[in-house]
């Protein structure tokens, strides 16, 4: 870049911050190498900066405040414009004159009420005689209400037209209706969509600690296997893996065996939870370094509770007991415990080949239960038993099939996915049919209805995918109830792992017509929102939040209680998440939140946009959870703050919403 006289001259342009910038310039010639090292301090001495909450709802009245910096050596009389626009009403005058001080800092605001959803842009000029500024900024303006979706999956082959129900319900709050169409030929797509999301660092107690670190193996060994794996989602999940290994060992028992809280609280090691330990930590030895001593103490301690006819009997507990799903008597537990020793392969002499033997002579009273059936087939499938082909027989006899493939039930969805992983096993082609049910049953964010659903739904689906054929060219028209184009989507293999979003225009009915080669998985989501009732009614748990003042001044301090009760009949909630909203305008007091930890009143927090997410390790019949944190006035507004829910994290259905209340 240098001319004939070795000088240079680049113009660049500087982004609009206060920056101080480090320059490098390296030179290279016959008689060696030349480094200069620079700084540029880039600075305005008049600009205005906005003062904005990160979002605000419809309805709400709240200033755009302007921060006037002025750095020159004379005041300035600043004339502030306010440029006005559709989507808000302004309830001040459109246009005002400040004195800014020399090297001072001043403020304008002008209330505004929003009318318009959506990202809406706010324009503000700033003049003086001798300088002027313009700022431009997004505000996102949410709807009333709480969310809801409407789902529809299914899968389409070329030369298919399908028509779809998008009609919104009645009920929602208006303009608030927003319709999403997801399309991929993946089995694991969208829930691997974002990996950085799915992947997540393990934490909590022995028990939730593992519900984080069994889909960060499965997400590994799949993008490794199908050559996806960049080096930085390797190092992430290698990483949590880590993370989640070292403290697990933490809950360990010096027997070998693991518990929830280890040996602290006094309780004998579970063998549900060492198991479960045993299983993922022998699949994780293939991606991460795993202690053989740790694997082969917790196969010992497994081995030394067997019974003499093969079986086990539940030994320790299990606080989240809904980790647990359909893993309830004698007979499913040591089918469970038969596939983490297979899985570990290196269970003592004798100890496998008894429980297998347990689980034939019992099979036949198990024939009309298509859970215990499931699993018990897939113990005998890893174990290499040949009754495995009369349970696979069985159980094929009492699925249940439809347009959506074949499933099992109860606990439809884990139930499903043993038979899926027995049947791909033996290589059966039912296989097909399973997987196919289990990939159309996914909520938005790719899981299930609870934790333990989405870990062996997720494991069933990832080991399909492996496999899966990659051979689809698919052209994807979308046409609305005028059979008018929307929009069109190519699907092939160059896109094959990645989940397609559109947004599409509210309609009554959308068509989908395929063209090409292979087929696709199409998710239809209608998501809206509606207006919670003074009192929701949930006879299993209540939520009441409580902010302390309903008029405040700026800079004040209001204290915000949410109580939890649940009086449902199971021995645990298990783990609770309690999502609290914050009024536009406001800040949360980090110091009371960081109190709620230490002091044991919750585990863990995150401050997420206008809402604090809170989880607790849990609820007993009867039990009740209250709590406090401080929020601060920022700036004068009319806030209406966002409705509050509770809800099982294992269990979701489980739950219980606050409306919110409105704030001056």
């Amino acid at each position: 870049i240098t001319d004939r006289s070795g000088g240079a001259t680049i113009d660049l342009t500087a982004p609009d911050s206060i920056t101080t910038w480090r320059l490098h310039a390296v030179s290279t010639s016959d008689t060696g190498l030349g480094i200069a090292e620079s700084s540029l301090r880039v600075f305005q001495e008049f600009f205005g900066e906005p003062d904005l909450p990160y979002s605000v709802t419809r309805g709400e009245q709240f200033p755009v405040r302007i921060q006037i910096y002025n750095y020159l050596n004379e005041a300035q009389t600043v004339q502030v414009d306010l440029r006005t626009a559709e989507w808000f009403k302004l309830l001040d005058i459109a246009s005002q004159q400040v004195r800014v001080n020399a090297n001072s800092v001043v403020a304008a605001s002008f209330l505004i009420e929003p009318t318009t959803l959506g990202r809406n842009s706010l324009e503000v000029t700033l003049r003086s005689p001798q300088r002027a500024d313009g700022v431009r900024k997004e505000v996102l303006v949410e709807p009333e209400g709480t969310k809801r979706e409407l789902i529809t999956n299914g899968l389409i082959r070329s030369g298919e037209i399908l028509r779809l129900d998008a009609n919104m319900p009645a009920y929602i709050v208006p303009d608030s209706g927003k319709l999403l169409l997801n399309i991929t030929p993946s089995l694991v797509a969208q829930s691997i969509n974002g990996v950085d999301d799915l992947l997540q660092m393990p934490y909590g107690c022995g028990e939730q600690n593992m519900i984080f670190f069994a889909p960060d193996v499965e997400v590994l060994r799949y993008l490794e296997a199908t050559s996806q794996l960049t080096p930085e989602v390797r190092a992430k999940a290698e990483h949590f893996i880590t993370t989640g290994y070292q403290r697990e060992l933490t809950f360990r028992h010096s027997d070998g065996s693991f518990s929830a809280f280890g040996e602290s609280d006094g309780q004998p090691g579970s063998l549900w939870l060492t198991a479960f330990v045993l299983d993922c930590f022998s699949g994780a030895r293939e991606i991460t370094t795993i202690d053989d001593g740790i694997l082969a103490a917790a196969g010992q301690w497994i081995a030394s509770k067997q019974k003499t006819d093969g079986s086990w009997d539940p030994v320790g507990f299990v606080i989240h007991s809904d980790m647990t799903g359909g893993v309830q008597g004698n007979y499913t537990l040591t089918a469970f415990v038969t596939i983490a020793l297979a899985d570990y392969a290196s269970a003592p002499a004798g100890v496998v080949q008894a429980a297998v033997k347990c689980l034939r002579d019992n099979m036949s009273k198990v024939q009309s239960d298509p859970y215990a059936l499931a699993i018990a087939a897939l113990a005998l499938a890893k174990a290499g038993d040949s009754m495995v082909d009369a349970a696979i027989d069985n159980l094929l006899r009492i699925a249940r099939s439809d347009a959506n493939g074949m499933h099992w039930e109860p606990y439809a969805v884990e139930t499903t996915a043993y038979a899926a992983l027995a049947l791909m096993e033996k290589q059966r082609p039912e296989a097909n049919e399973a997987i196919k049910w289990l990939s159309l049953q996914r909520n938005s964010l790719g899981g299930y209805g609870n934790t333990q659903d989405t870990v062996m739904g997720l494991k069933a689906l990832m080991t399909a995918a492996r496999n899966q054929s990659r051979n689809v060219n698919l052209t994807m028209t979308v046409q609305d109830s005028r059979r008018e184009t929307i929009t069109q989507l190519t699907v092939d293999e160059s896109n094959f792992d990645i989940l397609q979003t559109v947004e599409l225009p509210l309609q009554q009915v959308i068509e989908l017509e395929a063209r090409g080669t292979g087929e696709v998985r199409y998710q239809l989501v209608r998501r809206f929102n509606v207006l919670l009732s003074d009192q929701t009614v949930n006879k299993d748990m209540v939520l009441e939040v409580k902010y302390d003042a309903d008029h405040v001044e700026v800079d004040d301090i209001v204290n915000v209680t949410a109580t939890v009760r649940y009086m449902g009949l199971r021995s645990s909630t298990g783990m609770m998440i309690v999502d609290v909203g914050v009024p536009t305008g406001f800040d949360t007091v980090r110091e009371s939140l960081d109190t709620l930890v230490e002091g044991g009143k919750v585990t863990k927090f995150e401050v997420a946009g206008r809402k604090v997410i809170f989880y607790l390790d849990g609820l007993t019949p009867r039990e009740e959870c209250s709590f406090t944190f401080q929020v601060k006035a920022r700036f004068p507004v009319r806030a209406i703050v966002p409705d509050s829910k509770a809800y099982s994290y294992y269990e979701p259905d489980l739950r219980a919403e606050a409306m919110g209340e409105e704030i001056t």
